[in-house]
């Protein structure tokens, strides 16, 4: 198994850029590539919420895009429902934006962070990581809910 290490970090224009080098690593450790997640605000400057999405997707999926829980329909790196996926589209409709994601992107984790950032950015702009994260895993008022706590303790034990 290889282990992937970031080399370089270039963000431009609000998007990430990755080089990346393997080396080897013991056989049961499941790693996975940082994912920059900049997340738009209302201020002049996006969030780095890289940590926060490196921890969600040890929580969600244990670092592994291929997760898929059957009775959810959850896939990949984060775990995303149809219905997320419909939600980022109709947000990004909304922005005038023509960009649209499809069922299958759920799989790509690059793209499952592009739509965690839109999601996110959309309902939680400047909100700290306990709310982004109760909000990924319970809705837009996932961070008002009793149920989320204990998922919010998963998250910030991996941060």
């Amino acid at each position: 198994m290889k282990k992937v290490v970031i080399l370089a970090i270039a963000v431009v224009a609000g998007i990430g850029f990755f080089a990346f080098k393997p080396v080897e690593e013991p056989a049961r450790m499941l790693t996975h590539p940082k994912r920059v997640a900049l997340i738009e605000t209302k201020q002049a400057e996006p969030i780095d919420r890289t940590d926060l999405v490196q921890a969600l997707i040890m929580v969600e999926s244990s670092g592994r895009e291929d997760a898929y829980n059957e009775q959810e329909d959850a896939v990949g790196c984060l775990q995303i429902r149809r219905v997320m996926v419909k939600d980022v589209n109709r947000i990004l409709k909304k922005q005038g934006k023509d960009k649209h994601f499809k069922l299958k992107d759920r799989w790509d984790c690059d793209k499952a962070v592009e739509m965690f950032e839109i999601y996110t950015g959309y309902y939680h702009p400047d909100a700290d990581d306990e709310t982004i994260a109760r909000g990924w895993n319970g809705g837009p008022d996932g961070h008002k809910k009793p149920a989320t706590e204990k998922y919010w303790n998963k998250v910030k034990n991996q941060l």
